[in-house]
């Protein structure tokens, strides 16, 4: 996306939510000058002061229903593929040049190239030399066995394999040239290139990084024809020529370095060589400042041993770039807990945290995302995404569902959990419903306890807890835009023994087998919810708590209500932003997997019973003296790492 393009994008979108509703587009054409003469051109008005409001709102609408197709909204990058894409369909001047171009190549004028042609025409026409690579002496094609490799690459990326080139090929491969980088999202995997700076990089000393973006499905071109800059006065910019050749060649969408190699990276960007998406692994020491324009996603921890550079320094460095377009995923120790154990550890220069949980291809996703490498999810119509089996995810998500404190619970319900099997685990995503209603209230809730002169503690005024209901239920919970608990409309199944509010509960087993469930679906299976909850300063339950809880010190009131204040296993919230759903669990009665950790956790600040910090679990680096599970929060949202 050109910069002009970005800009009417993000003047549109002025909530920065990654999309827009209809009378928001037609509010930025009336308010904004810019974005009705980029909007009205494509209705056939050439000057906005012509049209009249009527003529505006009209040309408004109909771009509005040419893009959402019937949908209420429409997403950020949708309404930058239509703008682009007018763009280019009104580009009489590309559409010429390029089939001029190819006529110069098609000396037989068959209407197709042969690789013999190609490589006449840049001998031969100086003008083809400098269109098709621009970096390189057209004269030598056939004399330099690099020129000549480079030509046959070329004529091979274009051609797809075929032995001739027809027009259709030629312009697929030559928009680039004049439409910037293409768009892709994170579904594009499969379409996207990735040039990977091979110096610095470690395919041979860190070779599951290599594999890790190779695995994820990407094109990947590992380039290793330049040298090593072991010293850091070593001078980049004999080289740049030719990666600037090979980008010409490949056309990638994102280019990659690491460590030494990002010399290169800074020498590209400075010499304007590359000015598309970058991902850059380690901060090199020479790099002061981002380029302007260019969606940039850093990656250092604090533990770099080889450049070991200060969160400030790397904060800094960030904000010299262009306002939402870059990103700085940084790695840090933890505080100290009473047992002077860390619950993290930042990287070291060899990034451990980049080959779990598809870190490093999730990076390369952010740099390509039209909104900016922060709004890379959520924001979509998916909503739940599958945690692989036997990832780190899975497994916390796993102790944390089989989980039972050592002491009888008072709910002793009967039923057949010894049978139960895990199905699968979905994460849920959805940012508008996180941004819109959880995480407003997760800060008001903060100040609120600030306010009456208690420290707001994270660890002590959150928990997990799990929900069940039907399947249809569930899916409207995760689906919502806004808030997906509804407490007024909520209670416990039959009767409100603790009061009117959205129930949760603090064992899976409970929620299975009392039959908050429902009846299994027609596979067999049935669905929870594990949440995140804002429980705050909670107090005892009461049936007659009629969605409003009593004072604890006027003018404010608790925030949710328990069954127990010593021990307890039920939670309920009164608000809608209270709670917000993290994975939905199906599950079956067949069998019961090995537990191979220990059957205990600490939730929201209370010690359940039976558990001692002694515990396996308890001293586990998967959790937070709180019980939270460090890579659910991380994998989860930014708003779970404050919360943790």
């Amino acid at each position: 996306m050109d910069a002009e393009l970005r800009d009417i994008c993000e003047r549109i979108d002025t909530k920065r939510r990654g999309y827009v509703s209809k009378l928001e587009l037609v509010a930025a054409a009336q308010k904004d000058p810019e974005v009705a003469a980029f909007i009205l051109p494509k209705k056939g008005f050439n000057i906005p002061g012509e049209a009249t409001d009527e003529e505006i709102f009209d040309a408004v609408m109909d771009v509005f229903d040419l893009i959402s197709q019937g949908k209420q909204r429409i997403k950020f990058t949708d309404l930058a593929a239509f703008f682009a894409k007018e763009e280019v369909d009104d580009s009489t001047e590309t559409a010429s040049e390029l089939a001029r171009m190819f006529d110069l190549l098609d000396a037989d004028k068959s209407g197709s190239i042969s690789k013999f042609e190609m490589f006449e025409a840049v001998k031969e026409k100086e003008e083809v030399a400098t269109f098709l690579l621009p970096h390189l002496d057209g004269a030598q094609a056939m004399e330099s066995e690099e020129a000549f490799n480079t030509i046959d690459r070329l004529f091979q990326n274009i051609a797809c394999g075929k032995k001739r080139i027809e027009f259709a090929d030629f312009e697929k491969y030559f928009k680039v040239k004049f439409n910037s980088i293409p768009q892709l999202s994170a579904a594009d995997r499969a379409e996207t290139k990735v040039l990977v700076i091979g110096p610095g990089f470690g395919q041979m000393l860190n070779p599951r990084q290599s594999a890790m973006i190779q695995d994820a499905g990407y094109q990947v071109n590992f380039f290793h024809g330049i040298p090593n800059p072991e010293m850091r006065t070593f001078d980049a910019a004999p080289y740049l020529e030719k990666i600037k050749a090979e980008i010409d060649v490949f056309q990638p969408h994102v280019v990659a370095s690491a460590s030494k190699g990002g010399i290169y990276l800074l020498g590209l960007w400075e010499a304007g060589y590359w000015r598309g998406p970058s991902l850059l692994l380690n901060a090199h020491p020479r790099c002061k400042e981002l380029p302007q324009g260019v969606p940039v996603v850093v990656a250092h921890g604090s533990n770099d041993e080889v450049y070991p550079t200060t969160r400030d320094h790397l904060e800094k460095l960030i904000a010299t770039g262009t306002e939402n377009m870059c990103f700085l995923y940084h790695t840090a120790d933890s505080g100290r807990l009473p047992t002077k154990h860390l619950t993290r550890k930042g990287d070291k220069h060899n990034m451990e945290s980049l080959l779990v949980r598809d870190m490093l291809p999730r990076l390369i996703d952010a740099t390509l995302c039209p909104g900016g490498p922060e709004a890379t999810s959520g924001v979509d119509e998916q909503k739940l995404f599958e945690v692989p089996k036997g990832s780190e995810e899975w497994t916390t998500v796993e102790t944390i569902f089989w989980a039972e404190p050592k002491e009888t619970p008072v709910y002793g319900v009967q039923g057949n959990w010894d049978k139960v099997q895990l199905r699968n685990i979905q994460r849920v995503e959805n940012l508008a419903q996180l941004e819109g209603c959880a995480k407003p209230y997760f800060e008001s809730l903060g100040r609120n306890i600030e306010e009456q002169g208690v420290e707001f503690d994270p660890e002590l005024h959150t928990s997990w807890a799990f929900h069940g209901g039907l399947s249809e239920n569930l899916e409207s919970i995760v689906s919502c835009r806004m808030a997906g608990f509804q407490p007024l409309a909520a209670g416990s199944r039959g009767s409100l023994v603790w009061g009117s509010g959205t129930y949760f509960a603090r064992e899976a087993r409970y929620v299975s087998e009392g039959g908050f469930c429902g009846k299994p679906n027609p596979d067999g299976t049935r669905q929870m919810l594990l949440c995140l909850l804002m429980t705050g300063l909670p107090c005892l339950g009461d049936p007659q708590h009629k969605g409003v809880l009593p004072f604890r010190n006027k003018p404010h009131r608790y925030h949710s209500s328990v069954d127990s204040l010593s021990s307890p296993e039920i939670f309920i919230t009164q608000h809608a932003g209270a709670a917000l759903p993290a994975y939905l669990i199906t599950f079956y009665s067949t069998r019961c997997p090995a537990l191979s950790t220990s059957s205990c956790y600490r939730q929201g600040g209370f010690l359940l019973p039976g558990w001692d910090d002694s515990s396996e679990l308890g001293t586990s680096r998967f959790l937070t003296a709180a019980g939270a599970p460090l890579p659910i929060l991380d994998r989860f949202c930014d708003f779970g790492k404050e919360v943790a």
